[in-house]
């Protein structure tokens, strides 16, 4: 199991219209992301470039808006924030500005009270948890 750490980061409030879309489409194929979180939790890990990651589930060209197809690869992992622990998925949209950003990463996991928690890590599963 790979554990990266990081700075949970505020992101750009986008996300969650989009997440409430594809994680309809995605639930299609992992049954647990439907009570995912409609947002992500966003951090900058510690390593850079984090490493690249075996296990995966990809959505090829995945048409969630009428005229809009995406890329998606997510990844599956436990989030843990403080002794809060669940398991959620990387998330990769490949039309996201922040894909460039190697050492950013976007998570949708279940709810989680952060309150002034400010340090995540990720535990990534060497095979997918579904």
């Amino acid at each position: 199991m790979i554990r990266i750490k990081g700075k949970i980061v505020r992101g750009w409030g986008r996300a969650s219209i989009a997440i409430a879309i594809q994680k309809k489409l995605f639930a299609q194929s992992i049954p647990t992301i439907g009570r995912c979180f409609n947002g992500t939790i966003n951090m900058i890990a510690e390593e850079n470039p984090i490493p690249l990651f075996k296990s995966h589930i990809m959505f090829l060209n995945l048409k969630w808006k009428p005229n809009r197809w995406e890329t998606f690869i997510l990844y599956p992992v436990r989030v843990i924030i403080g002794r809060q622990s669940k398991r959620g998925w990387i998330y990769r949209p490949f039309g996201s500005s922040h894909f460039r950003e190697k050492n950013y990463i976007e998570v949708i996991s279940p709810k989680f009270n952060i309150g002034n928690h400010r340090i995540l890590t990720l535990e990534i599963f060497e095979q997918p948890h579904e």
